[in-house]
């Protein structure tokens, strides 16, 4: 069985901002087992009249931080499985001639087949009157 490891460090600061004041970070590394690193952030504000709960703010930051991470992560895979999507599309039409199709099998006029044709002949009028 084939096994990869990735891991996931949280590291949670104060951050101080003049506009927003004191808030809590958090920055979720996720290291996978190949070169790709994704950082995601998060931010809490901290509530001045619970400094004796500090982990409430801890708690948002870290799990904003692994939402950002989350969207990061998946959005890389949207676009690799776009790429690859597209690799081999390109591929397989380069690849494979597209053989012409036989007289039997060419698109008919589907106004053709329901007779179409005869409802627009000289004397005959298309257009219908409600009562």
């Amino acid at each position: 069985m084939n096994q990869k490891t990735w891991s996931v460090t949280i590291v949670i600061d104060d951050y101080k901002s003049a506009e927003t004041g004191a808030q809590t970070r958090a920055r979720a590394r996720l290291r996978t087992s190949g070169p790709a690193t994704f950082v995601g952030t998060g931010l809490a504000r901290r509530n001045p009249h619970h400094t004796d709960v500090p982990e409430v703010s801890d708690d948002m930051a870290a799990a904003r931080a692994l939402a950002d991470l989350s969207h990061q992560l998946y959005e890389a895979a949207a676009q690799r499985e776009a790429v690859t999507r597209s690799a081999l599309t390109s591929a397989r039409a380069a690849d494979v001639p597209r053989p012409e199709p036989a007289a039997h099998e060419m698109p008919v006029d589907p106004m053709a087949r329901a007779g179409a044709r005869h409802l627009y002949s000289p004397g005959h009028s298309s257009t219908r009157t409600s009562r």
